[in-house]
C-alpha cells in the first residue's frame, strides 16, 4: 500500500510503455515462482511466490519512479516506524500466553498498541495524526 501510487505516476506518465514491460516481468517472475515453489511447499510456495513477486514489483516500481522522476514516498520516520513495529511484533511474539485466544488479543494487542502509541506520539513520528486527533475529526 506504501508504494501504491508508484503504479499510477508510471501509468499516467510519458514512460507508461515501462509500466506494460513490468507487468510481463512480473507475470514471468510469478509463474516462475510457482512453478518453482509449489511442488515443494504447496499452498505456502502459492503465497510465497505471491509476496516475493509483490516486492520484486513495488521494488521495481519504486526504483524506477525515484530514478526518473525523482518522486519517493517515504521519510526517514516511515523506518524508524517499520522498526518499532518489527520490535513491538517481537514483545507481541514473546509475551506469555493465557491459553485463552480472546484474553490474548485483548493483552497483548492492548499493550503493543499502548506502546506503539506513546513512542510514535511522544518521538512525534506522525504529527499530522495527532493533528487529525486535535481537531476532532
Amino acid at each position: 500500500m506504501a508504494t501504491g501510487l508508484n503504479a499510477a505516476i508510471l501509468f499516467t506518465s510519458d514512460k507508461y510503455q515501462y509500466g506494460a514491460v513490468f507487468l510481463i516481468v512480473l507475470a514471468v517472475f510469478v509463474l516462475g515462482l510457482q512453478v518453482l515453489l509449489i511442488p515443494i511447499y504447496g499452498m505456502i510456495g502459492a503465497a510465497l511466490a505471491t509476496v516475493l513477486a509483490s516486492f520484486f514489483y513495488n521494488g521495481l516500481l519504486f526504483w524506477f519512479v525515484k530514478k526518473h522522476f525523482n518522486l519517493q514516498p517515504f521519510e526517514k520516520e516511515n523506518t524508524l516506524l517499520l522498526l518499532l513495529i518489527i520490535f513491538l511484533f517481537a514483545i507481541g511474539w514473546f509475551l506469555p500466553s493465557t491459553g485463552n485466544p480472546l484474553l490474548n488479543i485483548a493483552y497483548k494487542g492492548t499493550l503493543v498498541s499502548g506502546i506503539y502509541i506513546a513512542v510514535v506520539y511522544f518521538k512525534n513520528l506522525a504529527p499530522e495524526a495527532f493533528e487529525w486527533f486535535k481537531k476532532g475529526k
